[in-house]
């Protein structure tokens, strides 16, 4: 059975990091959107193919995944 730590770090990370992740390529997403990365993802968009879309997307998610763990990392490490 997990400690009460590692249950805790566990919530944290899915709020922190998982969630924020997810809210942050959502806004990316949305049509009114105009910073690069939108763009990027719109323009893989009108080529209608799967492959070229994964191959924007995914990365960028996963750089945003890794940005907000360090800073969520960081923070409970300095907390402690």
């Amino acid at each position: 059975m997990p400690s009460p730590e590692m249950e805790e770090f566990v919530k944290l990370l899915v709020q922190k990091v998982r969630d924020a992740a997810t809210r942050d390529c959502d806004v990316s997403l949305r049509p009114n959107a105009v910073d690069p990365i939108s763009k990027r993802w719109k323009e893989a968009t009108h080529n209608d193919n799967a492959k070229s879309i994964v191959r924007i997307v995914v990365p960028e998610c996963l750089i945003r995944w890794m940005i907000l763990f360090s800073i969520c990392f960081r923070q409970l490490v300095t907390d402690s």
